[in-house]
């Protein structure tokens, strides 16, 4: 199994690689709409920037940020994450779709490949809005009990989306699935979650430290950044779910 699974990695970064120019185009669009969502539905920039440099990048804990502000500026954060939520799910939606789409798109030409991904993903994407979401809200109320059950819940739910597009499932169905076989195998699909979290948290540690560009900027750039981790993770879990129907292991 364990030698299975090394060929899949291997298999997964040589496809990586491979097709680094649509990922790469891909995690950029998926930012840029991700930004002007923020944009458009964003808080007063003025009100913005105080939260920016005087609250969310203070190195205390979120919580203690949070229960330090007045009421005003609690409503503008709590607005804030709902409008980030949205970008998620929009985001890991567009994402997980088009690296389906990638996947068996692999033997076209680059222009064909690139139209036939962005004319499939715009059709089916908004498919997956609603297990994505129940999945973040699964995520959600785990974080506000122990950091390892929130890491749990990542792991038990994260093939829900892949076994959604490729199965065609219902959502519960999904998830169930989801949660039999990533406890059956969770010492393989867990390295490849706790790979996306440490891409989420070193931006997180980057983009407090570092304030050298304007905030929308900042946000763009690291969308980009954890899209392109969120693709890298995307494939290896299609190619890990397709290793598990190939060898029956899925009934």
């Amino acid at each position: 199994m364990l030698s299975n699974i090394y060929i899949i990695v291997h298999d997964a970064r040589k496809f990586f690689h491979e097709n680094i120019i649509n990922i790469l185009m891909l995690s950029i669009f998926s930012a840029l709409i991700s930004v002007a969502i923020q944009k458009f539905f964003s808080i007063n920039i003025t009100e913005l920037l105080i939260l920016y440099n005087n609250h969310y990048y203070k190195s205390l804990p979120l919580k203690k940020i949070i229960m330090d502000m007045q009421l005003d500026q609690k409503k503008i954060v709590f607005y804030m994450k709902y409008i980030n939520i949205i970008c998620i799910i929009f985001s890991h939606a567009f994402l997980c779709t088009s690296i389906k789409y990638l996947i068996k798109s692999f033997p076209l030409s680059f222009l064909k490949k690139s139209s036939y991904i962005i004319m499939k993903t715009l059709k089916y994407f908004f498919l997956l809005m609603p297990i994505i979401w129940l999945k973040l809200t699964l995520i959600e109320i785990g974080s506000n009990f122990f950091i390892i059950f929130n890491l749990i819940v990542h792991i038990l739910f994260s093939l829900s989306p892949i076994i959604c597009l490729i199965e065609k499932k219902n959502i519960l169905d999904s998830l169930h699935n989801s949660l039999i076989i990533s406890w059956k195998y969770i010492y393989v699909i867990t390295p490849a979650v706790l790979f996306g979290l440490m891409v989420k948290s070193l931006m997180i540690v980057i983009f407090k430290t570092i304030f050298i560009f304007p905030t929308y900027i900042n946000f763009f750039i690291s969308d980009v950044i954890l899209n392109i981790g969120f693709i890298y993770v995307t494939i290896y879990l299609f190619r890990l779910y397709h290793f598990f129907k190939i060898k029956n292991i899925i009934q």
